[in-house]
């Protein structure tokens, strides 16, 4: 059992649920000087970027394992937000908070975004490939997604906003939160890349297996505590821009990885480094082969196709909402084990 993975699971699983006792607790105390509709402006904008560093960390590991399937180096980014999210929403029936008759399960604006990201990746998998520019377009995208999501305050900056949005917010909590999340990539990262090419056999799927699980665990966690303060609708926003911020930066890792691993600044002698670079980017046909095998990620395209209409009728449900909030864990819990079960028959 690799040291590096090890040392991943621990530390993964004790950043996780830091982040999961300042969104209950800490965070949770310093807004409470905000109105709701701030409270959740915050928290919408700043926790799926955090939530997808893990994954994102899993994700970038991905050429470091050998021949394992591209569905199972994939399913971090595109399944794990999925996963987390429908155990979430179990939890937060089984907790009894589902919506009022004036709160909606899943904002329209939300629900779209999550279930467009799921056509958008059957259309690769159906073409079984992305290319290099698409993939950098969509991490383009992921940076417009944080933007758009950015509360008033944050985008006039916090001197010149209204002292309503900003009372309250202590800057050093928030840089605490983001450190946490590049530290989660981190280990996501290490976690991976320590299994490599074991990835290919039944214990490196095994490993690979649990440390989904801790990620998925962790994040429902972290948006269950969210649910439970602002509301179903919140958990909701924060899982479809999780998913969308996860999916878009894994693709945008893979094809710009894939893109430098064939340059071959060598091949020029003695010429500058800029000059060698121009070189291979203009007459190198190899960097800009497309990334090849999205067709084995179908299975994680539907998910996120078919999650937000879960989302909606689970969370308008009037009866029933125990039974369908265990439904709603098992059926996460068993997607997730699905994917590693496929990869070890495969």
């Amino acid at each position: 059992m690799p040291i590096g993975w090890v040392i991943s699971v621990v530390g993964l699983a004790l950043v996780l649920a830091c982040m999961w006792m300042l969104t209950g607790r800490r965070i949770a105390t310093a807004l409470t000087k905000l109105d709701r509709d701030n409270q959740r402006a915050w928290i919408e904008s700043w926790l799926p970027l955090v939530l997808a560093m893990p994954v994102v960390g899993m994700a970038a590991a991905a050429t470091q394992m050998g021949d394992a399937s591209l569905a199972v180096r994939a399913f971090p980014g595109l399944g794990v937000p999925t996963v987390s999210g429908m155990i979430a929403l179990g939890l937060l029936l089984c907790c009894g908070r589902g919506t009022s008759v004036a709160e909606p399960a899943i904002r329209p604006w939300h629900a779209v975004l999550w279930a467009f990201v799921g056509l958008m990746m059957l259309l690769f998998a159906a073409v079984d490939r992305i290319e290099i520019w698409q993939g950098q377009c969509l991490m383009t995208a992921s940076l417009v997604l944080i933007w758009h999501g950015l509360p008033p305050a944050a985008r006039s900056g916090l001197r010149l906003a209204d002292a309503s949005q900003t009372a309250g917010l202590d800057g050093r909590l928030l840089l605490g939160v983001l450190s946490l999340g590049i530290l989660a990539a981190g280990l996501g990262y290490v976690g991976c890349r320590s299994i490599g090419a074991d990835a290919t056999t039944a214990g490196g799927v095994i490993q690979l297996a649990v440390l989904w699980l801790i990620a998925a665990l962790g994040g429902a966690a972290v948006v269950t505590a969210v649910g439970r303060r602002l509301g179903i609708a919140s958990a909701g926003a924060v899982v479809a821009c999780w998913a969308a911020l996860a999916c878009w930066l894994s693709l945008g890792v893979w094809t710009f990885r894939s893109a430098v691993s064939r340059i071959d600044l060598a091949a020029y002698g003695d010429q500058g480094w800029l000059s060698s670079l121009a070189g291979e980017l203009t007459f190198n046909a190899r960097v800009w082969l497309p990334l090849n095998g999205l067709g084995q990620a179908s299975f994680e395209a539907v998910g996120l196709v078919i999650a937000p209409g879960i989302w909606l009728i689970c969370g308008r449900s009037r009866v029933g909402r125990r039974r369908l909030g265990v439904l709603c864990v098992v059926a996460g819990v068993a997607a997730l084990l699905a994917r590693a079960g496929a990869e070890l028959a495969w």
